[in-house]
């Protein structure tokens, strides 16, 4: 069902004025269990020998997918674009971190089905796509 206290963003703005004490058990709830599922699994790869290999692959990906985000004061990152970039790294053959990873793929499609696929960059990305489609509305002055 609708459960209120989720109903917000992962924003600097929303975080500090919105959160309410349920957004903050369950949020930390949640990255709680995340984390010490990632932590097992590197755990597990150091047993395996197989550690600095699957961080390299982390670091790569993740340094991909955020480093060009990461000079505007607008990106947001929505939780789809975190539970890919999670799920995509949780791929070990035990039964908890398939667990994580079919939440993770889960919590990508829901994110996707309900809200759509928005941007990353908010009004930066949509002066950009005005900017580049030449828009009869948009001011021709912008930096960009």
């Amino acid at each position: 069902g609708y459960i209120p206290a989720l109903n917000t963003s992962f924003t600097k703005d929303s975080i500090e004025n919105q959160w309410t004490e349920e957004t903050w058990i369950y949020t930390l709830s949640l990255a709680s269990i995340v984390i010490a599922i990632v932590v097992a699994l590197w755990v597990q790869a150091f047993k395996e020998g197989i550690l600095f290999t699957r961080l390299c692959e982390f670091v790569a990906v993740s340094l991909l997918a955020i480093k060009p985000l990461l000079h505007s004061p607008e990106f947001h990152p929505h939780h789809w674009f975190l539970a890919i970039l999670i799920g995509a790294h949780v791929n070990q053959r035990f039964w908890w971190s398939l667990m994580l990873q079919f939440f993770m793929w889960g919590v990508y499609i829901n994110g996707i089905a309900v809200y759509g696929r928005d941007g990353l960059l908010g009004c930066e990305e949509i002066e950009y796509r005005a900017k580049d489609l030449h828009c009869s509305y948009h001011d021709d002055d912008t930096p960009w």
